[in-house]
């Protein structure tokens, strides 16, 4: 840092237009190819200035100014506590109410199915009716021939349309992408605020857990079930540019918890 404020404004000069990030990284990219001997001045300074930093910081949590941070930092914690477990509550909830939904959904749906066959069945029989009263009154119509170049068409067609349907069913929104503590394909996967992505049932049993709960087992960086968001077909163009690849490393330290 104490580099870069002195080469800053000499950045910026050779790279106007550039961002302020694109700059940090030029910045960066130089300071790695300094000698040991051109940084010494840096370090030097730094350690000079840690040192001075570490006696301030003990003359402070001597001070009344830190002990009254502490309560205010307690009391900032309980309230996140508290709101954690609202939360967990309001998501057991939730998942019940979705329960509940998805149950009422198969009813209706298996009633409808039950309407749809009768309906079905009385219009058959009003069309055979219709069939016999007018059979006297027309002529009967004869069947279109389909040439056999034709059918075969549409039999490729259908075969094609079939087999695209069974692709995408099998790759899903993810593709092959498989879920790293089960090994199976994911039927509902999400994503955490940090870009990693599992089934929606396994960041549940590990924010659950004591060791890592509500806390991404990779980052170690606070998160709660309600920080995922479930990726579909409808919003993955949104968020599969934010996907992190889940590294060895990510798996290592998964394991370890």
């Amino acid at each position: 840092m104490l580099y870069c404020n002195d080469v800053r404004a000499r950045f910026q000069e050779e790279n106007k237009g550039m961002k302020i990030s694109q700059i940090s990284k030029l910045i960066g990219a130089e300071w790695k190819t300094l000698s040991d001997e051109d940084k010494k001045q840096y370090v030097d300074k730094s350690a000079e200035l840690r040192a001075e930093w570490n006696e301030k910081m003990i003359e402070y949590k001597k001070s009344d100014e830190y002990k009254a941070y502490l309560e205010v930092l307690q009391k900032w914690n309980d309230e996140q506590m508290k709101n954690e477990k609202e939360d967990e509550n309001n998501d057991n909830d939730n998942d019940k109410n979705e329960d509940n939904k998805d149950k009422v959904e198969e009813v209706e749906t298996e009633e409808k199915s039950e309407s749809d066959k009768e309906n079905e069945s009385r219009g058959k029989k009003r069309k055979h009716s219709a069939d016999e009263d007018s059979s006297d009154l027309e002529p009967p119509q004869k069947k279109r021939k389909i040439s056999p170049k034709k059918k075969k068409a549409k039999k490729k067609r259908a075969k094609k349309a079939k087999k695209q349907q069974e692709e995408e069913e099998e790759t899903g929104i993810l593709g092959k992408m498989v879920d790293i503590m089960t090994g199976e394909k994911m039927k509902q996967p999400a994503i955490s605020p940090y870009g990693h992505v599992m089934e929606y049932s396994s960041w549940c049993n590990v924010l659950r857990n004591a060791r890592t709960k509500n806390k991404c087992p990779f980052t170690k960086q606070k998160m709660t079930r309600r920080s995922l968001i479930k990726l579909d077909a409808d919003n993955i163009e949104e968020h599969k540019d934010k996907i992190v690849n889940i590294t060895a490393a990510d798996m290592m330290c998964l394991k370890e918890e």
